[in-house]
């Protein structure tokens, strides 16, 4: 557990970030098509259909997957570049060049 400015984070191992991704993929179809006939005429062309559905799906996806996801790649990221930064200035100090 890491905690960076401010942000504590959990490390997430691969099967568990693969597992999340796909269960907030099936949730989000499932209330997409669950909405789309609510939505949409029955008259509706498919290619219309087919929009629709992508994008309800982009815009449920993005925030479910935004908080667990990007903002625990982002707290690493932080992190590698401070202690990237603390390693730089250590050389700067100690090294003779």
């Amino acid at each position: 557990m890491s905690a960076l400015y401010g942000i504590t984070v959990i490390p997430w191992s691969r099967r568990r970030i693969l597992f999340t991704i796909l269960a907030t993929i099936f949730a989000v179809e499932i209330g997409a098509m669950l909405l789309l006939p609510i939505l949409l005429p029955s008259d509706v062309p498919p290619w219309a259909k087919a929009l629709a559905d992508a994008i309800l799906l982009s815009l449920g996806i993005l925030p479910a997957l935004w908080l667990p996801l990007i903002r625990s790649m982002r707290a690493d990221l932080l992190e590698s570049s401070h202690q990237t930064r603390l390693l730089i200035a250590a050389l700067d100090e100690h090294a003779l060049v």
